[in-house]
């Protein structure tokens, strides 16, 4: 069936990525998600880990080529970096600030459309989003300094903009998934390795505590959640 076919493609590529060392970063996180073993945080680990999620939850995958996606926070690590990896499978959609447009264009394939705009506005958001299939929130910030500096800005982008993203996939019957952070279980505190989904969540730092607080917040909506 198209689901199983599409399972074992994903774990053959992450496989194979893993084999040849296709890492963007080569820092390997021991937070088990949805798939029950450390992976390399690569796009090909992180869409494996999406695969499998979606195949715990009861989510179907047929006709899962060539759908529709919309990546938030395009110009960031992971964002941009999916959209390399994805774009060859799926026609991809990324919004963001334009921060990095001229630098993506000339990285990512002409089919791959860039839509610049915040995604804390819910018009905005909600024209990105019309048509797509699946909703991938990237977008926020992510240091830890400028959480600390800066916490009205920082919970703006980071739970504000998540809730309003998984409202818009409501509202378009789209699949949202959220990527988290392992900040989420903790940044300073020592926790007993490995750490898993139904494990408590200790957030003690300013980035930590908004991510916790985003996954509250967007509970209600039913996303696809990974903490990486």
């Amino acid at each position: 069936s198209p689901d199983i076919f599409f399972y074992c493609f994903s774990l053959y590529t992450y496989r194979a990525y893993r084999s040849i060392g296709y890492c963007f970063q080569r820092k390997r996180y021991t937070i088990h998600s949805v798939y029950p073993c450390s992976v390399y945080h690569t796009p090909c680990g992180i869409w494996h880990r999406i695969m499998v999620g979606m195949h715990n939850t009861g989510i179907s995958l047929k006709n899962a080529f060539m759908k529709h996606l919309l990546i938030t926070g395009i110009g960031g690590y992971i964002g941009s970096n999916l959209a390399a990896f994805l774009s060859t499978l799926y026609k991809i959609r990324g919004i963001g600030y334009a921060t990095r447009f001229s630098e993506l264009r000339t990285l990512l394939p002409s089919s791959v459309h860039l839509i610049e705009g915040d995604i804390t506005d819910e018009a905005t958001m909600s024209n990105a989003a019309k048509g797509v299939d699946v909703i991938i929130h990237t977008a926020g910030h992510t240091s830890e300094r400028f959480c600390s500096q800066y916490p009205k800005e920082a919970q703006r982008s980071i739970v504000k903009g998540s809730l309003i993203a998984a409202k818009v996939a409501q509202t378009e019957g789209t699949l949202f998934i959220y990527l988290s952070s392992f900040a989420v279980y903790s940044s300073y505190q020592k926790r007993s390795l490995p750490l898993y989904e139904t494990d408590a969540l200790l957030p003690d730092s300013a980035y930590g505590k908004l991510k916790a607080q985003a996954e509250k917040e967007i509970a209600p909506y039913s996303p696809l959640t990974l903490r990486l």
